[in-house]
Order: structure tokens, then sequence, then C-alpha cells
């Protein structure tokens, strides 16, 4: 029932993703978070769709991933975006 280590794989990842951008709700209800605006969660999921295209493009390698999606944002990481691509390289 559990995984070894917390991942998220890039195609079931996205294909939910293309689910819940199906809705065009105007509120998202994350769980264990406050709600969020479209905005908001459109941001999110632009966060999530690039990181899973550099963890495709560079071969789950999680250093690559790390220094081109900084270099794509322009600025250090933060730890949500550091634990993010940990997932994404631990479903790959």
């Amino acid at each position: 029932m559990y995984a070894e280590k917390l991942h998220y794989t890039m195609k079931e990842t996205l294909r939910l993703l293309d689910e819940l951008d199906a809705f065009g709700a105007d509120t998202y209800i994350p769980s264990h978070q406050r709600p969020w605006t479209k905005e908001e969660f459109r941001q999110e999921t632009d966060r999530l769709r690039m990181i899973a295209k550099y963890t495709d493009l560079c071969v789950g390698d999680r250093q690559r991933i790390m220094s081109e999606y900084q270099a794509y944002v322009n600025r250090e990481l933060k730890e949500d975006e550091i634990e993010t691509i940990t997932y994404f390289v631990n479903g790959y």
C-alpha cells in the first residue's frame, strides 16, 4: 500500500494534471492546504509540468534536473521545488 520512496511518475502526474485542467474551476482545494485560486492552481501545475519535462530531458539525473530548472527559473531553488524534483527522480 505504501511506496518505499515518495515518488511522482511523469506519465501519471501529467495525466492527472490534464484531468484537473478540464474542470476549469475558479477555486481548487488541495489536501491539507488552504484553497487555491485558479491562478495559484495554474502556477502549481505549470511548475509540475516543467519539472516533469526536465526529468524526462535529463533522464532522471537529479543534479542535471536541478541545474536546468534553476537556470529556467533564474534563481535559487525553493525547498518545495527540490522536494518535487526528488519525487520525480524517485519515480523515474
